[in-house]
Formats: structure tokens, sequence, C-alpha cells
């Protein structure tokens, strides 16, 4: 079968766009819509596996029109926990634009967010009071129940977003340092931005009534993921959310300062070398100061090295 890049031809654009964003999609399965149809341009079904907190949560089958791809995709929601959809009430499918290369994203967004809402009405169903609390203190934005089966416990999951702000040591906006933000979207870039965020799981682990034990994880900005230099809190039961988060935040700040005066020493490093050896320079880095290079010319006469044994390397 040819290469996938040559089927997807006249779908490039709309699958880019779902490929680009990673964390809350993940495109595959691509497949002709017959088996007479292998050739470039063909391919017009694949698989949508749509994550909710790191975790694939349900698939959609999309399948175009082998006619005519101008058309709706055809959608089959598979979502394995109870939920359903009435595509009909998804306005970017209803109203389908084929022009524009960002509307089947749009669709799988809409079916992302009434996800959402079906996992939240199970989370206030459950007959659990602290997990009532700990749903309203903070702003979600993924959560879902997973169900207990066999030994498997039934778990209320929540993932959320922690911010700070990058400051200089005035309160100014740290403009100078290059910072890693997720964004909204799930993907990531690199900006001069004025704030750090980072994505914290957190996992509630229940009997009938009550919370057993909880897990947690965080997602780091790639600027301090790298640093190695920020470790998780704990979050024992008698902990609430809010006093977790604000732990967090308080090592979050802890860490980016330590990265921000590693990468201040590093720069004035470089930037101090370059400036003493001016004459010298061959290159470096004037966006992180990774590296400098010099190239030195030594004259003179050259020293001649003696050794005691006449076969020894000189």
């Amino acid at each position: 079968m040819p290469s996938t890049s040559k089927l997807l031809k006249p779908l490039r654009g709309p699958v880019r766009a779902v490929i680009d964003t990673p964390a809350l999609f993940e495109a595959t399965n691509f497949r002709p819509s017959s088996y007479n149809n292998e050739e470039a341009g063909y391919c017009t079904r694949f698989d949508v596996n749509v994550r909710v907190a790191g975790e694939n949560r349900f698939t959609c089958q999309v399948i175009y029109d082998l006619g005519d791809i101008t058309y709706p995709p055809d959608i089959i929601v598979d979502g394995g926990d109870g939920f359903t959809v009435a595509l009909g009430e998804v306005e970017p499918l209803v109203h389908w634009d084929a022009e524009d290369e960002e509307n089947l994203w749009k669709v799988l967004l809409r079916l992302r967010e009434r996800y959402l809402e079906f996992q939240r009405r199970r989370i206030k169903g459950l007959d659990v009071q602290r997990i009532h609390f700990e749903f309203s203190s903070v702003e979600h934005r993924d959560v879902f129940v997973q169900e207990g089966n066999g030994r498997a416990q039934a778990k209320a999951i929540f993932q959320f977003p922690v911010r700070i702000e990058a400051k200089d040591d005035d309160g100014s906006e740290d403009v100078d340092m290059l910072i890693d933000i997720s964004t909204e979207d799930g993907g990531r870039v690199q900006v001069d931005a004025p704030s750090l965020e980072a994505r914290v799981t957190v996992t509630f682990v229940l009997s009938a009534k009550d919370v057993l034990r909880i897990e947690k994880s965080i997602d780091l900005p790639l600027l301090l993921e790298k640093a190695n230099t920020f470790k998780i809190p704990d979050f024992p039961l008698e902990k609430s959310m809010v006093e977790f988060v604000i732990e967090v935040e308080s090592r979050l700040r802890e860490a980016y300062t330590r990265v921000r005066q590693r990468l201040r020493a590093r720069r004035d490093l470089v930037i101090a070398l370059v400036t003493e050896f001016s004459n010298n320079v061959v290159e470096y880095d004037d966006e992180e100061y990774l590296y400098a290079s010099f190239l030195f010319e030594v004259s003179g006469t050259p020293a001649i090295l003696n050794s005691r044994s006449s076969t020894a390397p000189v």
C-alpha cells in the first residue's frame, strides 16, 4: 500500500490540524474506502482517539465520502463508558465548511467538550462527598470517572492547570527568558511569555463512599522539566486539593527561580567571555547561551619534551 502521506493527499490539511494537537487527539488506522482504491488520494477513513487527562477515552471513526470529500464526513463515536452524543447538535458538523481545514478539528473538539460535560455529571452523581468538595474547589480542565471492575477500584481523575507568573527580581515581566508554554489546544510553543503552566493530574481511588488514597503526577513546562529542579509535593488524605495546589504553585516558583538564576549565570559567563575575547570569537549562542567557540593563534618556539626512555612516546 502507498505511504500514508500519499494516501492522505486531499485530506492532509484537515488531518494535520488534528495531529498537531497530540495532547487532545491521536489520529490512527488510516485506510482507503475500499480494497480496490489504493491509489494516492483515496485514504478517506481513519480513527481519532480522543484524549482526556492524558488517556484515550473514546474513539471517533471518521469516514469521508469517496465520491466527494467536500461533504461532511460520517463520524461514529465509540464512547465505551455510556457516552452518547447527538451529532445533529454538533454545530461545526451541521454547518460544515469544506474550505476550513480546521473544521474537522472543531468537530472533534466539540465532541470532546460534550464528553467532559458527561463526565462532570458522573462526578456529581458519585456518592462521595469528598469528591464533590474537591470538584467545586479547583478549576478543572479535564475530569472523568473510571469504573471499577474485578479487583480494579473506581477512580475519579482530575486534570487542571497550575500557572505562575514569570517575574524578574524587580517584579517586572521576565521577557529575557524563553519560556515553554503548554497551550490550550495541547501544543507547546517557545515564546517570551509572562507565565508558566504545568498540568497536574490527581487521581482519587474510591471505595463505595470514601477516598482510599490519592495519586498525583505533573506535566511540567519544558524549561523546568529539563532542569530537573522540581519535586511534586505529597498529597496525603488529610490535605485538600486547594492546599495541594498552593504547595505546587510555591514549588513551581522556587524551581523557576533556581532555573532563572542558572540561565542568567550562564548568559553572564558567555557574554563575559565573548566580550573579553571579542577578536577570537568564531560563533556563540546568543539566544540560550549554550556555547561559545573561539580561535586562538599561539606563536613562538615549540617546547621540546624529553623522555627518560628513548622508546617512550613524546
